[in-house]
């Protein structure tokens, strides 16, 4: 938080004066430590760091300092962040996340537990070949600019956005954060999808975000069914097609968010799923809605803008439901009953359905 510009590139060797030399940030031999975050105006493009072998934790947040060159394979690199930054998007000048051969800026970083670079344009480059970092805990990556899909490969033969191998070596990945309106970018059509296998190596997976503003495609049915810890699904305003997952291999599933996708076919019952609090499945094309089983926790249902036809269902398994928004279906009856254990409920929005006045007084 200062108005730093530049960073010197000389050192001074030991001497009478500097006993123990004299260095900026970029030169000192066993810097642990370092944080520029805030200097707006601080932008030295592609550099190296002479600490690259003792250096810990880097905050290049709200400068332009580009990702440094060298600390592949570095293993003392537990945490780099670099939020709003304004330097990291030009692949040629080797600033980015990848260089111009493909290759990964932090490849072999074997503690490198956090990387966070959140609001940072990196440019239309791809993800790595893989996340080398069995350490990685946590990966920002939203609002990027990132493209996806493998290095080295032309966009058009690109086969998926994320592959099996992607996440491969990251097995302790918690977070994983992806936001950028490239996602997918050029590639074939159908190409522009998750493999069904890219979380399969992650078994402590708790929280994910994903949008791709509604370019990726495809099935995710069985995508997280590796995934026992996983509790958070943010997945909203991509083109997903096939059915809603029933999570029957994500036991703590509390969050569920899939608005704006393609999905079909049935709303699932979602069956014993006792730490689920909130699932939001509007504007898609689910034609059902399959009856809610055992949800004690669940607060907030919400499918409206959909086509649910036929019957509503009986909600009794939701005796804590606060809210039920099913409005702008198809839905042409009640199930006698349906909302008469709903004792906490406070908001029911059933607008713009086909119910006749006999359901109406049942409600």
């Amino acid at each position: 938080s200062n108005d730093f510009r530049s960073v010197d590139n000389n050192a001074i060797s030991p001497n009478a004066t500097y006993t123990s030399g004299s260095y900026s940030y970029k030169e000192l031999p066993n810097l642990v430590n370092l944080s520029v975050t805030g200097n707006y105006y601080l932008g030295d493009g592609a550099h190296s760091l002479a600490s690259a072998n003792t250096i810990s934790t880097i905050n290049y947040s709200a400068t332009a300092v580009a990702i440094p060159n060298n600390l592949q394979g570095k293993t003392s690199l537990t945490r780099f962040t670099s939020t709003y930054n304004r330097n990291s998007g030009d692949v040629a000048a080797n600033r980015s996340l990848l260089d111009s051969s493909g290759n990964y800026k932090f490849d072999g970083c074997l503690s490198l537990g956090t990387i966070h670079l959140y609001a940072t344009n990196l440019g239309s480059i791809n993800f790595p070949s893989t996340f080398s970092n069995p350490a990685l805990t946590y990966l920002d990556l939203r609002y990027t600019n990132i493209v996806g899909g493998k290095p080295n490969t032309a966009n058009g033969a690109q086969e998926y956005v994320i592959y099996s191998e992607t996440f491969k070596q990251a097995v302790s990945i918690q977070y994983i954060m992806i936001d950028s309106s490239n996602l997918g970018g050029g590639f074939a059509s159908g190409k522009n999808r998750i493999h069904p296998d890219a979380f399969l190596f992650n078994p402590d997976l708790y929280y994910i975000w994903y949008r791709s503003h509604g370019a990726t495609t495809g099935n995710i049915s069985q995508l997280f069914s590796a995934n026992s810890k996983l509790e958070y699904v943010w997945m909203q305003s991509n083109a997903f097609t096939g059915t809603v997952p029933n999570f029957v291999s994500n036991p703590s599933i509390r969050y569920v968010n899939l608005q704006y996708n393609q999905l079909s076919g049935t709303i699932p019952g979602f069956k014993n799923l006792s730490n689920l609090r909130y699932i939001y499945l509007q504007n898609n094309n689910l034609t059902a809605i399959g009856e809610p089983e055992s949800l004690p926790n669940l607060y907030t249902y919400q499918a409206p803008n959909n086509q649910l036809a036929g019957q509503i269902p009986d909600f009794s398994g939701c005796t804590n439901l606060r809210s039920l928004t099913l409005r702008n279906n198809l839905l042409s009856s009640y199930k006698v009953g349906a909302f008469a254990k709903l004792y906490r409920i406070n908001f029911i929005d059933l607008k713009f359905n086909n119910l006749s006045q006999t359901d109406l007084d049942n409600i």
